[in-house]
């Protein structure tokens, strides 16, 4: 029994493991914008200067909380350590994982699940792209948030949620599924609007230094196409493979079915008013990776797996609802 016990902790030894054999030093696509930021802040003419492009956005992300712990590796260490970096991204995601684990209690089974179906698929994206600690952050942060705000806690909720706007923008999709969850819950309206002000307020300032669109509504219609579709749902289920294989379609068509039980089941809870803490809290944080995942794959004309690592949330949750039925 001891040795079932220990099994779901094997993928956060082979994370350690292989981060310190395999995390690189190098600087790969969008890293240049946090490291650019520290090296060039001493030579801004101003603190206020400083401020602002610290709050200026990169694309559709304002990487405040990026920018500064890029920096405290600086002040700290003399240099920018990006192997340390990604370090950083797997304390955080294994800190998502056991805030998971701490928040429902799961079974030995759905400890396995979680455990090899969240952090297994995530490898690539932690070692190899230390930027990835971005989608890290707004992970955490928005379980944070989501967590809070199912407890009432709505002070707390708001702070989170900005932590995770000012580490990725997919901390936005969170923003419809909490409206539509203190709809049904007939929270009061300052509960429900405070969020919104929130986002709009941050996108009104971010839209001050930018001149780019920062919603990308338009992208996402340009880049709808039967190719795209079918790379989505080719892309759905973790190991991900852009080839049209048998494999890949048995698994993906596997994945949408459980998603639709699992869809169906919460539903028919919801008119019957019988849902409750623990699907709610699964549920959420499905619907929100499943967002993230639709929304980064067709912001793009090209798929990077960096983006798909969010289906190594919803897959695992997904599965933990539908044992939970069994």
């Amino acid at each position: 029994m001891k040795a079932i016990r220990i099994i779901p902790y094997i993928p956060i030894i082979i994370l350690i493991i292989c981060g310190y054999l395999f995390a690189t030093y190098d600087i790969w696509n969008d890293d240049i914008v946090p490291v650019a930021y520290v090296y060039h802040a001493g030579n801004f003419p101003s603190f206020k200067h400083i401020v602002i492009d610290l709050f200026t956005p990169h694309n559709d992300h304002i990487l405040v909380l990026v920018k500064l712990l890029f920096g405290l590796t600086y002040l700290l260490l003399g240099s920018i350590n990006l192997k340390l970096i990604s370090y950083l991204s797997i304390i955080g995601f294994i800190a998502t994982y056991f805030f998971i684990l701490k928040t429902i209690k799961l079974s030995p089974t759905q400890k396995l699940i979680l455990s090899f179906g969240m952090l297994i698929p995530i490898f690539y994206d932690l070692f190899y792209w230390a930027l990835s600690i971005q989608n890290i952050l707004v992970n955490l942060f928005v379980f944070l948030c989501w967590h809070a705000l199912l407890n009432k806690q709505y002070t707390r909720s708001n702070i989170f949620y900005i932590a995770a706007i000012f580490s990725s923008s997919q901390a936005m999709v969170l923003l419809p599924i909490g409206i539509a969850y203190g709809i049904i819950k007939k929270t009061k309206y300052r509960v429900i609007i405070m969020p919104i002000l929130i986002t709009l307020g941050i996108k009104w300032f971010a839209s001050k230094y930018t001149n780019e669109n920062p919603i990308y509504a338009s992208s996402m219609l340009e880049n709808i196409s039967f190719e795209k579709l079918k790379e989505a749902f080719l892309a759905l289920c973790p190991p991900f493979n852009f080839h049209f294989t048998f494999y890949q379609i048995l698994l993906s068509t596997a994945l949408v079915g459980i998603l639709c039980l699992v869809g169906f089941d919460y539903l028919k809870k919801i008119k019957n008013q019988t849902n409750s803490s623990r699907e709610d809290f699964l549920i959420g944080l499905i619907l929100y990776s499943l967002g993230c995942f639709v929304a980064s794959l067709f912001l793009r004309q090209v798929a990077e797996i960096r983006y798909l690592a969010y289906s190594c949330t919803f897959v695992p949750l997904a599965l933990i609802y539908l044992t939970d039925l069994s």
